[in-house]
């Protein structure tokens, strides 16, 4: 059985170092050590993939969590675990021989498998985050339309209100205006035009506070939100449309059959009994996968297959012209740029 668990430490920059450790339970043998700065859930994945390719999968997968606890020790919590597996032989049991190995497994079998783990890990990613902002983009506007809810009632009043403050302001820079145009004769007159005008501006103002003490936080909130949707959704816009140009959940797929094919064929080669039919689909998708990218040089991997099951006496079939697959990068062609909506 696997033991999982992750140890940390700084460097003396102070920032933080991950380290995954895998351990088998009853050997105590080390298979991995993983360090990096961070390690999340596709990596652990990718390394317990790479574990299977290498050596093949014990019996039972088991994850440790290290409880920090005085009265039971974590050596004591992972027997415990241990002992609690059930699907493993009794120790009387007789072993069942290890297979014989057809053929040796070239080191790019190993080396195809951990780049297409790493290109698989940074479009699941990808796939990730773009849901990420979409869920982002969505709790905004939900956000947005109760801001909105609040706000509807009181935005007739406030925009009157502030339309009367504009006109009042404006009503008393025409009066004085007027009065610095006019004449002796006619001065105290403009001047009891200007009080009048500056008093309903000081009538007007006070209205608008007022509501402002009300309605004017809402209005400050739904703009605040309206300006941040707009934004978010200009930015969720423009990374779509460089995801459908990286076309990721294509790749995602493609690089999954593709690591299939690569353990399927290792499986066959360490002597595993694997159905001819299932063998051939094997190198069929490494095949057709050859052009996947340009840092994945698949197609040797499809013919050493292919050799190793010419000289067992087995021909594999080969895919046809029409299903060769194309490399998954930007699609030059029918891309939805969605400025329609």
């Amino acid at each position: 059985m696997w033991a999982l668990d992750f140890q940390f430490d700084t460097t003396a920059d102070g920032r933080t170092l991950k380290m995954l450790n895998v351990i088998y339970e009853f050997t105590r043998e080390c298979p991995a050590i993983e360090i990096d700065r961070t390690i999340d859930a596709d990596r652990v994945v990718a390394v317990l993939d790479r574990l299977m390719l290498e050596g093949g999968a014990p019996g039972f997968v088991g994850a440790v969590l290290v409880i920090d606890r005085a009265d039971i020790p974590a050596v004591t919590q992972r027997q415990s675990l241990a002992e609690s597996v059930t699907d493993r032989p009794p120790p009387d049991a007789p072993r069942q021989p290890a297979p014989t190995p057809r053929c040796e497994i070239p080191a790019e079998f190993a080396t195809v498998a951990a780049s297409a783990h790493e290109q698989l890990a940074e479009a699941r990613a990808a796939i990730r985050h773009s849901a990420q902002r979409r869920h982002v983009l969505d709790e905004l506007a939900t956000a947005l339309d109760r801001a909105a809810a609040a706000y509807e009632p009181h935005r007739p009043t406030l925009v009157a209100a502030e339309r009367a403050a504009t006109d009042a302001r404006r009503a008393v820079a025409d009066a004085r205006r007027r009065l610095d145009n006019t004449d002796r004769r006619h001065r105290r007159e403009r001047r009891r035009q200007l009080a009048a005008t500056e008093q309903a501006l000081g009538a007007a103002t006070s209205n608008l506070e007022r509501i402002e003490a009300t309605a004017g936080g809402l209005r400050d909130l739904y703009n605040d939100l309206r300006s941040r949707h707009e934004a978010a959704r200009r930015m969720v816009m423009h990374q779509e449309i460089l995801d459908q140009w990286g076309n990721h959940e294509s790749r995602a797929e493609q690089l999954e059959q593709l690591l299939d094919g690569i353990d399927t064929s290792t499986q066959w080669a360490r002597g595993y009994d694997i159905p001819t039919d299932r063998l051939s689909r094997s190198a069929v998708t490494l095949d057709t996968h050859s052009a996947l990218s340009e840092q994945l040089d698949v197609r040797h991997v499809a013919e050493t297959v292919r050799r190793w099951a010419s000289r067992g006496g087995t021909e594999l079939a080969h895919p046809s012209a029409t299903w060769r697959a194309r490399p998954v990068g930007p699609r030059r062609h029918g891309l939805d740029l969605g400025l329609g909506r």
